[in-house]
């Protein structure tokens, strides 16, 4: 009985000893096909990225992703807008919340062009948009807004009254269904 203890023992040590397992790797969001495409297509749009002034392109450590941000900053003269296709959308959005200001104005915001590798196999990228520090300035008021996953979600305006003080108004924009609420805060 003393030998068989002494061997169990002795079993149980060495099952102690043994080196652990590596810990088995998580499993790739992506397929090698996958990531060597978008690589691929990154270095190609890369060597073509005309880089205009004040235009910055961040890529990411594992080169995995890029980001485009563009920074406009222009005057708007009429209600003809045609001209200015990269606006044609904003504008858009200012007369769908009622907020489109009587021209001239000037407009200059962020637009930041992001890139993804995308999880759905036959797709190369996934994009998204979105408007960093939009500020529509007219003769006597700047308002600023913040834009969240395709919309417009708060306005602050800024009108400068006699004496040097400035009135400032906070609004939230609320979507019912289809119909636009504008709450003052």
């Amino acid at each position: 009985m003393k030998i068989h203890l002494i061997r169990l023992t002795i079993v149980l040590l060495l099952a102690a000893c043994q080196q652990p397992e590596a810990p088995a790797e998580e499993p790739s969001l992506y397929s090698e096909e996958q990531v060597t495409a978008f690589k691929y297509w990154l270095k190609a749009t890369l060597s073509r990225l005309d880089v205009q002034d004040g235009v910055t392109y961040t890529v990411g450590d594992d080169s995995l992703n890029l980001s485009i941000r563009w920074p406009v900053d222009t005057m708007v003269t009429s209600d003809r807008w045609a001209d200015l296709p990269k606006l044609s959308a904003i504008l858009t959005m200012l007369e769908e919340y009622e907020e489109y200001p009587t021209p001239p104005f000037r407009i200059r915001y962020i637009y930041l062009n992001t890139y993804v590798i995308s999880p759905v196999a036959h797709l190369l990228y996934e994009e998204t948009d979105e408007l960093e520090n939009m500020i529509v300035t007219t003769r006597d008021t700047s308002i600023e807004y913040s834009y969240i996953r395709g919309r417009f979600s708060e306005k602050i305006t800024k009108v400068p009254q006699a004496g040097g003080d400035t009135l400032i108004r906070r609004t939230h924009f609320l979507w019912e269904g289809n119909r636009l609420i504008k709450k003052d805060y």
